[in-house]
């Protein structure tokens, strides 16, 4: 399941804090973007994971959710 779908996009400004549902908390809740995880491209492959996955933390419940690029 795709939990991060729920995140709106933010081209002017990709990291800063985005309003969504939290899947978790099930509250409408800020994210805060917490870096990026980065994969070996023959470890992504192998996985079947993107190679760049953003990291973000819901501000009421500190669940950390992915979004792919």
């Amino acid at each position: 399941m795709n939990t991060t779908r729920s995140l709106p996009d933010a081209a002017e400004q990709p990291t800063a804090p985005r309003q969504a549902y939290c899947p978790t908390c099930g509250e409408r809740a800020w994210f805060t973007f917490l870096g990026e995880q980065r994969w070996p491209e023959q470890v992504a492959r192998t996985l079947g994971v993107p190679a760049v996955v953003e990291q973000w933390v819901c501000d009421t419940c500190h669940t950390t959710i992915t979004q792919t690029k």
